[in-house]
Order: structure tokens, then C-alpha cells, then sequence
């Protein structure tokens, strides 16, 4: 296991929820999810049982430690997944939603993409820092749309500019 996976199945075991990698039997779970989450905020799904199959199903995938669902006994109530470095994804079933559980997954997914921005530049040496540290934002700043989390993260800050002083 990860310090991020660790780290979040600490945090959410006092709401007694577990935590696990997904494996493909819970796609069909994971995209029934998805569409619940859609259609509590009244949009069409983005992502389909196809794609959750696609995703699980990639070999740059570390499923024990880039998808992770969230489980309150046998019921599947979230997931989350930082597999592609561009791209995170954060779902709560949304009787689910205020507990918690969509903040510490996107917190995970910021966690996640460090380690595996980290584990990139150690394999990668002549990968530059400052690629690693652009896909570790990208993944971290894209960590839940709300089309598909329903709105259970914040959106990314704005940065904010620095105004400059003139002499007057």
C-alpha cells in the first residue's frame, strides 16, 4: 500500500467505511454509481460502464493503488481514480454526499499524483522535474468534475495575481 492509501483509509475508518484497490468485478457498480451521481444534479452520465471497463483495464493502471472505491460493508458508496496523469476522477453516491467522503478522496487523488509523479522521475531521469511537477497539477487540479461527482469537490482555486505597486 501507499502513504495516500494509507492515509485514506484512516480517515474514513472512523465513518466505518473500507477502503480497497477496484478490480473489474466492480465496474458495473462503479458506472451505476457515476450515473446516480449524474443524475442527482440532473445531467447525463459522461462516463460509461465501457469507459470503467477501459480504465480498469489499462496497463499503466495500478488498481490496488490508482482506483480506489470506498465500501460501507458491501455497498460501493465512492470511487476515485488518478490512473491517467491528466485526469482524476472523484464520485460519491449521493445519499453519501456530507460525510466526508468526496474531500478526503479528492485530498487522496492530490496525494497519489505526487507519489506517482515521484516514482516517474526516479524511473525517468531524463524526464524533467518540470514535467513530472505539471502532470502531479493536472491530475491534482482535475481531482472531481462535478458532472461526475455531482459537485462534492471544490472546484481548483483561481490563482490570483499579484499586483505590482508603481511609485507614485
Amino acid at each position: 500500500m501507499t502513504i495516500a492509501r494509507d492515509d485514506l483509509a484512516a480517515r474514513l475508518r472512523p465513518l466505518g467505511l473500507r477502503v480497497r484497490g477496484a478490480v473489474p468485478a466492480d465496474a458495473a457498480d462503479l458506472a451505476a454509481l457515476i450515473a446516480a451521481a449524474a443524475a442527482a444534479i440532473g445531467e447525463e452520465p459522461q462516463i460509461t460502464r465501457e469507459t470503467v471497463d477501459h480504465d480498469l483495464a489499462r496497463a499503466d493502471a495500478d488498481r490496488d493503488n490508482d482506483v480506489m472505491v470506498v465500501l460501507d460493508g458491501s455497498v460501493l458508496v465512492a470511487g476515485a481514480d488518478c490512473v491517467a496523469d491528466e485526469d482524476a476522477a472523484v464520485v460519491v453516491r449521493p445519499a453519501d454526499r456530507g460525510r466526508g467522503i468526496g474531500s478526503a478522496l479528492a485530498d487522496w487523488t492530490r496525494r497519489r499524483a505526487g507519489e506517482r509523479a515521484s516514482r516517474e522521475r526516479r524511473r525517468s531521469p531524463s524526464s524533467s522535474p518540470t514535467q513530472a511537477s505539471r502532470r502531479t497539477r493536472s491530475c491534482a487540479r482535475t481531482a472531481a468534475s462535478p458532472a461526475i461527482s455531482g459537485g462534492a469537490s471544490r472546484p481548483p482555486r483561481a490563482r490570483r495575481r499579484r499586483r505590482r505597486s508603481r511609485p507614485g
